[in-house]
């Protein structure tokens, strides 16, 4: 395994460990407001309809209104959620039709050029970002920026580069040879590695520019809850996950608040008053789902 791939899976088991540290200390010592409730999951009804008319749209909006508080941190945050977007449209889209080349399909052709143009779409995107956007030496209309934070996404971006060349080559290789007996779709298990690994790259570029205060909360309430909504209920449209892993997205929902409303990290009127609002929206799904429940 590559020293990247190490450092990308180091970087997030990281993030999870320190997540668990700030839950357990959040749930002892904030006190009522954020109590880590427990509750019988098979006692626990959410009908399809309330799923889709209620929860997922509210979750939705809840994931909407975290890339805009993103969005508000740095200007440069703009581009690399864009890029971001494109990396996971290429990832879902080799998801869903790769198995046609792997079974010698005749859509494995126009499969593999929907591909190939998706990353020339982020090959483009990655060389504007490195020529116009990232600026080490800064002009006066340039937010306070740290130092060590623009080499990190240097490198990220660097590295993200890489992967999709190599990904691009082995495009044009499966296009030329398709139908032919040098196709080989054993490339496409590497293909997948590859986009797996830009997938993480690009999630971890979006948070690059937060001040160091913010880091941490905004990549831990990404990790455990952005993520697994976006992935779980807005696409997949999963109601049993969200069930199951409801007591566990709470936590972190609430730990997060606490840390940008309650302390001392000093976040802006405009993101207090949208994680204020945010936290409402939560709290509305929370009484659609466990309304009729009895706590002990």
């Amino acid at each position: 395994m590559e020293i990247a791939q190490l450092r990308l899976i180091y970087y997030h088991y990281s993030m999870l460990i320190k997540f668990l540290i700030l839950s357990l200390l959040s749930s002892s010592n904030i006190g009522h407001a954020y109590q880590y409730f427990h509750y019988d999951r098979k006692k626990v009804k959410l009908s399809i309809e309330s799923f889709s008319r209620w929860v997922r749209p509210q979750a939705r909006t809840i994931i909407r209104e975290y890339y805009s508080i993103l969005n508000k941190m740095h200007p440069i945050h703009s581009e690399l959620m864009s890029l971001n977007n494109k990396v996971k449209k290429l990832s879902r889209l080799g998801l869903s039709k790769s198995g046609s080349c792997l079974s010698k399909s005749p859509h494995c052709y126009p499969f593999l050029k929907e591909a190939y143009s998706y990353a020339r779409v982020i090959e483009r995107k990655i060389f504007n970002i490195q020529n116009d956007k990232i600026r080490l030496k800064k002009r006066e209309q340039d937010p306070p920026t740290d130092f060590e934070s623009v080499l990190k996404l240097i490198r990220a971006i660097g590295h993200l580069r890489i992967l999709n060349y190599k990904l691009l080559h082995s495009l044009e290789e499966l296009m030329i040879t398709t139908g032919t007996s040098y196709f080989h779709p054993s490339y496409l298990e590497q293909w997948s590695r590859d986009i797996h690994q830009m997938k993480l790259l690009s999630e971890e570029v979006t948070h690059a520019m937060l001040p160091r205060r913010f880091k941490e909360p905004f990549e831990q309430l990404f990790i455990s809850f952005i993520k697994p909504l976006e992935e779980h209920i807005d696409l997949k449209r999963d109601p049993e996950f969200f069930l199951s892993n409801l007591e566990q997205f709470n936590l972190a929902w609430n730990a997060y608040h606490m840390l940008i409303v309650k302390s001392n990290l000093h976040a802006s009127k405009p993101v207090m008053t949208q994680v204020k609002t945010m936290h409402r929206r939560w709290n509305s799904i929370l009484k659609v789902v466990l309304g009729s429940y009895r706590f002990k």
